[in-house]
């Protein structure tokens, strides 16, 4: 994946390159290069070390203690740090919750969580879908009522990404139910340490523990949390949502980690007597995809500088996320075959507890493709709807079907 840069532009990644060298530990380096997973502690101590760089929030502006970088630099920044290997997870607390609460929130909700985030003191959640509020979000149960000061929520939410990690969460509730399913959902900011809170691991199919099902029993969440106004939630998720589509679709550091993986693990396998990459039906497989990677490149630019000059994105960033989930989905299908039955023997959980009795066969890379592969999947429905509901929005804003 090649980026059209200027003279600036390549002074700013060799600055991001230097500091990736310098910065992120061996350890956490070792582990990203195989593309492994990370616990909560390393994925927090590299949030940290970005804090402290200053680096923590490439999109938020620097009045906000951001670091206010343009669309370019923040994929610039995006590409390299994929590069380097570091721990890959979201941070939502940065990407989803701190850009809702800057615009909705109150002075003192922003004084009071603003700067957590920024200094990766809370790890965030977020509260949408429900076992019968998936795609159909707007028919959430989950409620809350008021009582005093505080609302007293009750009912689930599900494939709750790293919330048995979370501090806190962002969550939809309905305040209302005798009004049109949109107007009776509310946002609340929740503290997953209070008591009523129970989380349920649901274990991906490669063996992590990522997603969870949250229950909430009469759980009281003060007033002062509700982010808007009662019965805005709808907006706000809205808002919310698009930032999570920016981000998957827009995630061009993971699909260059994948491209550039695939280089290098084509280089070392071998085929016919000669590497992998020299093989006429593998290239062109990979030139295809690096093909679609460049062009999704170019149209995701140019859609997010639309959105950095304020300009309503709908269907665009759906489309983008269509595109980037498919060829990345296609990229690990690649790699996986790249390898061959070496990608087969070991499960990710060997890479989390270190062997235990489990030798490796093969290369190092190889482990754990093929559950990754099929855990891959997963992109093509989460973060920010399914694929029918993507081709769904674009129908409506752009055939008006």
């Amino acid at each position: 994946m090649d980026l059209t840069l200027g003279p600036k532009e390549r002074l700013f990644r060799d600055r991001v390159r230097s500091f990736m060298a310098e910065a992120l530990p061996a350890d956490l380096r070792a582990k990203g290069e195989i593309m492994a997973e990370f616990t909560r502690e390393e994925v927090v101590r590299w949030w940290k070390i970005l804090s402290a760089q200053g680096w923590i929030a490439p999109a938020w502006p620097r009045s906000a203690g951001g670091s206010g970088w343009s669309i370019l630099e923040r994929i610039i920044f995006d590409v390299e740090v994929n590069r380097a290997g570091a721990p890959r997870y979201t941070n939502a607390g940065v990407a989803m919750a701190g850009p809702a609460i800057l615009r909705y929130g109150t002075p003192e909700q922003q004084a009071r969580f603003l700067p957590r985030i920024l200094a990766a003191g809370d790890v965030w959640c977020q509260g949408y879908s429900e076992p019968g509020a998936g795609s159909d979000l707007a028919s959430l149960t989950t409620k809350a009522v008021l009582d005093g000061d505080h609302y007293i929520v009750t009912g689930t939410k599900i494939w709750t990404t790293l919330g048995h990690w979370a501090d806190r969460m962002f969550g939809l509730v309905r305040t209302n139910p005798d009004v049109k399913q949109q107007l009776g959902i509310t946002f609340l900011l929740i503290d997953m340490k209070t008591p009523g809170i129970t989380v349920r691991p649901i274990p991906r199919i490669n063996g992590v523990h990522e997603f969870n099902q949250i229950f909430f029993d009469a759980v009281p969440v003060p007033v002062a949390d509700r982010l808007g106004e009662e019965g805005q939630g709808w907006t706000i998720a809205k808002h919310v949502l698009m930032h999570e589509r920016m981000i998957v679709g827009g995630g061009f550091g993971s699909l260059a980690r994948f491209s550039g993986m695939l280089r290098r693990v084509a280089g070392e396998e071998r085929v016919d007597g000669g590497p992998l990459i020299e093989n006429p039906e593998f290239r062109a497989r990979l030139a295809s995809l690096e093909v679609e990677l460049q062009q999704i490149v170019e149209t995701g630019m140019r859609y997010l500088r639309h959105a950095q000059a304020d300009s309503k994105l709908g269907y665009e960033m759906s489309a983008l996320k269509l595109d980037s989930t498919r060829v990345q989905y296609e990229m690990a299908e690649l790699l996986m075959e790249a390898v061959g039955w070496y990608a087969l023997p070991h499960s990710l959980q060997a890479l989390l507890n270190g062997w235990g009795n489990e030798a490796p066969v093969g290369p190092a890379y190889a482990m754990g493709l093929a559950p990754n592969f099929f855990d891959w999947r997963k992109m093509r429905i989460g973060g920010g709807g399914s694929d029918e509901i993507s081709h769904n929005i674009i129908a409506k804003q752009t055939l008006r079907l």
